[in-house]
């Protein structure tokens, strides 16, 4: 993903102030490097924007 993805979610943050973006990760490292990236790049833009991020195992089994 990295700023290749991040970009255009700030960009539609931006020109729409009512919009929402979800981003998924299979890895709690990638996950965790992306939000921090995310959130660098929408304070950048100074926007009041949350970042949330949620980590949780699953089974190897488990059907996501």
């Amino acid at each position: 993903m990295g700023s290749v993805g991040i970009n255009p979610i700030v960009k539609l943050l931006v020109l729409d102030e009512t919009s929402h973006a979800c981003v998924f990760g299979n890895f709690k490292s990638k996950c965790t490097k992306w939000a921090a990236a995310l959130e660098a790049k929408i304070a950048e833009e100074l926007l009041d924007v949350d970042v949330l991020q949620i980590n949780e195992d699953m089974d190897k089994n488990e059907i996501f």
